[in-house]
């Protein structure tokens, strides 16, 4: 230890440089031992699973994530069909409720030309 200690001294280090030159160390080592420990875990994994259900099971889990997709997009599908209908029948009636309007303002109009020619008549009557 004190022989470290010396080493230490005569590279004039302080103690932040110590610091982090431990810390690299060990990050270090702490990637090693994880990427061993995974080689391990897989060679002992791939030892007692047989690779052929393994791949029939990626092979079923990827069917039923295609049909899952193709059900939701079947279902945005009706979706934005059901939209663009109920679009088009709010349109429709907006177009009906305007017709509407239209002629109900028309023939007010004409009742109202009615009234003010009549008016007019009743009034040349009365200044003849």
């Amino acid at each position: 230890m004190y022989y470290c200690n010396d080493i230490i001294y005569n590279l004039n280090l302080n103690n932040m440089e110590i610091i982090i030159a431990v810390v690299s160390v060990l990050s270090t080592l702490v990637i090693v031992a994880v990427v061993l420990s995974v080689v391990v875990l897989r060679n002992s994994i791939k030892d007692k699973v047989d690779v052929e259900s393994l791949k029939s099971l990626e092979r079923y889990l990827v069917q039923e994530i295609e049909e899952i997709h193709r059900i939701r997009d079947q279902e945005i599908n009706d979706v934005n069909s059901t939209i663009s209908y109920m679009k088009e029948e709010f349109i429709r009636d907006i177009d009906s409720t305007n017709r509407t309007i239209d002629s109900r303002c028309d023939k007010l109009y004409d009742e109202i030309d009615k009234v003010k020619n009549k008016y007019n008549n009743s009034k040349e009557l009365l200044t003849d």
